[in-house]
């Protein structure tokens, strides 16, 4: 077990407090990204597996399923919790994100303003709506969403690079669409 913690200690996971900094290593670049998966996937298919509770093993099975773009196997985990009322972080947004990796934005975009009623400003989320809203070829309100986000919220480089990466695409498309250059 505290070899699992010491892992986890790396990306803020708590295997205790039903925490997981999900949206700071969603990207798979990230060099803790392994980490987390190992973490997971040893909790998943070992003893420790069984120190927890149920939902929170369908919390993490969900994550894991999420990261392996099992996003079918992602969206029933989440579902399951939330309708159980189970409360952890970000249920919404985890399983927007499966939604869109499927190409079924509206069902995303729904679980994305969900999780933006309780966590008004997360900024990942707001950014992966944005980047929703560019897949589904609606450029304007992909780039009101990246205009309110760079208006009014604190960005780290990261998020920073991926908002300007999408306001830059939307602006192109939106360009092309209108005829301009």
């Amino acid at each position: 077990m505290n070899e699992m913690n010491n892992l986890a200690s790396k990306k803020n996971f708590s295997l205790t407090n039903k925490t997981i900094d999900v949206f700071s290593c969603i990207q798979k670049q990230d060099k803790f990204y392994p980490y987390l998966i190992l973490a997971i996937s040893c909790i998943l298919t070992s003893g420790i597996f069984e120190a927890f509770n149920s939902s929170l093993g369908l919390y993490l099975l969900g994550y894991y399923n999420l990261m392996l773009n099992n996003n079918t196997n992602a969206i029933n985990s989440f579902s399951q919790l939330i309708k159980s009322g189970e409360n952890f972080d970000y249920l919404y947004a985890l399983r927007g994100m499966a939604y869109a990796d499927l190409g079924q934005y509206d069902l995303a975009n729904q679980d994305y303003s969900k999780d933006l009623q309780v966590h008004p400003c997360h900024n990942m989320v707001r950014i992966e709506q944005a980047r929703l809203f560019l897949q589904k070829h609606d450029y304007a309100t992909a780039l009101k969403i990246c205009d309110y986000i760079a208006d009014g919220c604190y960005l780290n480089c990261q998020q920073n690079n991926q908002l300007q990466l999408i306001r830059t695409k939307a602006l192109a498309q939106l360009n092309k669409v209108n005829g301009l250059k």
